[in-house]
């Protein structure tokens, strides 16, 4: 018997992203709490967060993964402020501020700010996989 998920999951899962996500920061290392994704300890030189939109536009589309699945295209977030110190960015972070949860982190390529810079988080996918049996 093969495995199967309802598209109604999926599509849970990215209305959930999309309704809690309240800040979308670029991170020099990947956070272990919205308090170093957000860069609360920056001063202590502790903090991962490099930029951080508080507004993100959270558009996204929803549609069939490119493998298998479903996949959530998130719009491209323009302009973020460099914020935080000076480093290379490596991760991309969603979170909600107000319940201090990480709700989705991904890895990005390497790229230096400074902070005089802005970045682009350029257009990307959460893709999740139909089920599959060991």
């Amino acid at each position: 018997m093969t495995m199967w998920a309802s598209s109604i999951l999926y599509c849970q899962y990215f209305n959930f992203l999309e309704s809690n996500t309240q800040r979308i920061c670029v991170c020099s290392s990947q956070p272990n709490a919205t308090t170093d994704a957000e860069g609360k300890y920056m001063s202590t030189g502790k903090g991962a967060m490099l930029a951080m939109s508080t507004s993100p536009s959270l558009s996204s589309t929803h549609g069939t993964g490119d493998v298998s699945g479903y996949k959530m295209t998130w719009a491209q977030e323009a302009n973020i402020a460099v914020s935080g110190s000076s480093g290379n960015a490596t991760h991309v972070v969603l979170l909600n501020h107000t319940s201090s949860q990480l709700l989705f982190i991904t890895t990005c390529n390497s790229k230096a700010l400074t902070t005089a810079d802005t970045v682009t988080v350029p257009a990307w996918d959460i893709e999740i996989a139909a089920p599959t049996s060991s």
